[in-house]
């Protein structure tokens, strides 16, 4: 990609040296093959999915474990709408979503 993002002659191209310096988000394979494969899962929760992943990789940086030894990230749904461009409602339905397939477990914070 080009230096300047709004150069549209650019866009979408990538040098050696732009694959290098940028960051991606990663998406399992998984979430596109087998049980997931086709529209049994929105591309909505896909994408969170990938967010949450690279969240859980800042985690393991981190050492955020709880008692079990298993990983945990903050990533507040206020957060989710604003990356992913989602309402509320549509954020709140994907995390639905990805917890009724058991792709991702949540534990509120804070007052009850």
């Amino acid at each position: 990609m080009s230096k300047n993002a709004n150069d549209s002659s650019k866009r979408g191209t990538y040098s050696r040296q732009s694959v290098i310096i940028n960051s991606f988000y990663q998406m399992p394979r998984f979430l596109t093959t087998g049980v997931f494969e086709g529209s049994k899962l929105s591309n909505n929760a896909r994408v969170l999915y990938a967010l949450l992943l690279d969240r859980h990789k800042v985690s393991v940086k981190n050492g955020w474990f709880d008692e079990n030894e298993e990983v945990y990230i903050y990533f507040k749904k206020e957060e989710m709408e604003k990356q992913l461009g989602l309402s509320k409602v549509t954020v709140l339905k994907v995390m639905r979503e990805l917890k009724s397939l058991l792709l991702v477990k949540e534990k509120k914070q804070g007052l009850p």
